[in-house]
């Protein structure tokens, strides 16, 4: 793995020869980079219609202070286009240089990653992806991938899972067929007040695909409820790899963290399987001694308390949504047993 102390300078780029592989490591957003990245994605038929220049386009108008970033595996002994083995393209949230928070952190986004045909079966891609993972970690930043629905689980099993955060939400994905999941091991990152009012809004979503509806004869209420279908079954593969991903992450914890969090995550999802309409059960202080301390500063612990059903966050607490009491159950059930099956008790 190479080894970089974060993300190069606005117009700089770094590079490296990696033995383990035989390839030129370049990373930055120097304008030969972005031009040899660019070409890459352009000549690249994995993305069918969708047009990685028009994407950006959306990105700067939505989201002017983000920024472009471009790594590459390069083989040294070709030339021109042939020599590109593998490229990413990613989208950059710096943190401002003055007036943020101290927990604010950057923000790196991977949206386009593509090997080609040629060079691929050799873990280029993965470990491209590993390498700029680190280059953000090196400054205390956190990493993202957007994801179409249905590569989410190749993501989660390369350490990423679903970020669950309306406000990161709200800023890093701007597209509605995309996913937005971040790396387990990254510390908590819940963005900042006003993040959520950056949401795409429906009629402004919607608004891109007008001139796709003509009428072809047909009411189309059956490809609509088969489409949803779908997209429910992959929702709950999702959920559970998200899950799965998340008590994984936890287990890594060292003891007594790891069973002091078990059995507080156990606590909350039994009191909501035992009594779900109670309000007392549903809302937890994540400022409390106790909470802070078992789930907070532990890693994964939060992310299952949201798989558990505490997915709303207001102030410095936690809640669960206004659902049918038998979807809190299921929800929490699914928690304990994950819980159960990881971290068996003695």
């Amino acid at each position: 793995m190479a080894h970089f102390v974060g993300l190069p300078g606005a117009g700089e780029e770094q590079s490296e020869f990696v033995e383990g592989n035989g390839h030129l490591l370049r990373h930055g957003s120097s304008l030969a980079l972005q031009a040899l990245v660019a070409g890459a994605l352009n000549e690249s038929e994995e993305f069918g219609d969708v047009d990685p220049t028009e994407d950006w386009q959306n990105w700067r108008e939505r989201r002017p202070d983000f920024a472009l970033y471009y790594a590459a595996l390069v083989d040294p002994a070709r030339d021109g286009p042939a020599a590109v083995a593998c490229v990413l393209r990613a989208v950059l949230d710096p943190r401002p240089a003055a007036g943020a928070p101290a927990t604010r952190k950057s923000r790196l986004v991977v949206d386009y990653v593509t090997t080609r045909p040629s060079a691929r079966g050799r873990g280029l891609a993965s470990f491209l992806v590993a390498a700029v993972v680190e280059a953000t970690a090196a400054q205390s930043g956190n990493a993202y991938v957007l994801a179409l629905e249905d590569s989410c689980v190749y993501w989660m099993g390369r350490g990423f899972v679903l970020e669950a955060s309306a406000r990161l939400n709200a800023r890093l994905n701007i597209f509605s067929d995309t996913h937005l999941l971040r790396r387990a091991d990254d510390a908590l990152d819940d963005g900042e007040p006003g993040d959520e009012d950056l949401a795409v809004s429906e009629d402004e979503d919607d608004s891109d695909d007008d001139d796709d509806d003509d009428d072809d004869g047909g009411d189309g209420e059956s490809d609509d409820d088969a489409a949803e279908d779908v997209r429910g079954g992959l929702g709950d593969l999702l959920a559970r790899a998200t899950l799965d991903a998340s008590v994984a992450t936890l287990a890594k914890s060292a003891e007594p963290a790891r069973s002091g969090a078990r059995d507080l995550l156990l606590k909350a999802m039994a009191n909501l399987q035992a009594d779900p309409a109670n309000a007392k059960y549903r809302k937890l202080r994540l400022t409390n001694a106790t909470v802070a301390a078992r789930i907070v500063a532990v890693p994964g612990a939060r992310d299952v308390l949201r798989c558990g059903g505490f997915d709303h966050a207001e102030g410095d607490s936690v809640f669960v949504a206004e659902v049918e009491d038998s979807e809190v159950r299921r929800r929490a059930r699914l928690a304990a047993d994950a819980l159960k099956r990881a971290l068996p008790q003695g």
